[in-house]
């Protein structure tokens, strides 16, 4: 069963052919009988991870029912076309059918399911709301988050939902990094739009949050082991270097540890030996995962 939700409506499916059902994600369920289907036929679902459809997602995943959600190239339009987007799923080229791209959900827990619970409360509600915080701090990604000693959680919130997962940026023509660091924006045009009003280049939301998470603007103890970004901002005589570099080792930081906790590749693997510059940062990491198994409120600054 292939499903796509455009402009609050449900699109699935039936034999090849597009059907708009009419119905919002919310009364989907309670409407398969109207269709001719059942619980059965949701079962075995696929649809892309996005904002449109986080709603839609969360609500399957809720009901325990399996599926599997992800990302797929699209052409230009196709997402705002329940048809369009349907008939693409349907006819994925081979490098968007790797298990890379999909991750199964079937419960209201996990990484995939905490990704979509925030883009739903982005999208429905236009704001971070309290559930979308306390889906990040459920969320793998917190574990590096809450190690930073100055955090916006909105901003974060915003990050990570933009980011969807980090499984989806391999590719073999281009680097794993460069890529997510263009979708986030990283570049001198947008770091001038920020910091002076100057014309913003593209994806300038996702940098504007992902600048504004690790509050540059407040130095604190750069004595902090905790506080390596300041410090990075801080060491290179030009600003906007400095400022481009802290924010992309903090892209690689989350990348690497969120990729940890999903991906059970032996290779894949946080490595903060090589991560951190310092015994001290290397044994503040060490003692911040201790606190967070131990439950304590610390650990999750």
């Amino acid at each position: 069963m292939l499903l796509h939700v455009v402009n609050d409506e449900v699109w699935f499916d039936r034999d090849g052919e597009a059907v708009c059902s009419g119905v919002m994600p919310e009364h989907f369920l309670d409407s398969l009988y109207s269709f001719g289907m059942t619980r059965q036929h949701m079962e075995s679902y696929r649809m892309l991870l996005n904002a449109g459809n986080a709603g839609l997602i969360t609500r399957l995943a809720g009901a325990l029912l399996p599926g599997q959600v992800g990302y797929a190239r699209m052409p230009e339009g196709a997402v705002t076309d329940g048809a369009s987007a349907l008939f693409h799923l349907r006819n994925l080229p081979a490098d968007d059918q790797r298990p890379l791209r999909w991750q199964s959900i079937a419960s209201p827990s996990g990484a995939t399911y905490n990704t979509a619970l925030i883009m739903h409360e982005l999208h429905a509600h236009g704001h971070v709301t309290r559930l979308a915080e306390e889906a990040l701090r459920e969320h793998p990604s917190w574990t590096a988050l809450s190690f930073l000693p100055e955090l916006d959680v909105p901003s974060a919130c915003r990050v990570v939902a933009a980011i969807g997962d980090p499984r989806w940026y391999y590719d073999a023509r281009t680097d794993r990094f460069s890529r997510v660091y263009r979708h986030l924006g990283i570049n001198t045009a947008n770091l001038r739009a920020f910091t002076t009003g100057d014309e913003p280049s593209f994806n300038y939301r996702n940098f504007s949050a992902l600048f504004t998470s690790w509050r540059p603007s407040v130095v604190g103890d750069l004595g902090d082991p905790r506080n390596f970004l300041q410090r990075i901002y801080r060491a290179q005589p030009s600003a906007v270097r400095a400022a481009l570099a802290a924010c992309r080792r903090l892209v690689l930081f989350i990348m690497t540890v969120w990729e940890d906790a999903v991906t059970l590749h032996p290779e894949v693997r946080f490595m903060p030996e090589r991560f951190f510059k310092s015994d001290a940062e290397l044994a503040a990491w060490r003692r911040h995962l201790e606190l967070q198994q131990a439950g304590s409120p610390q650990g999750a600054a």
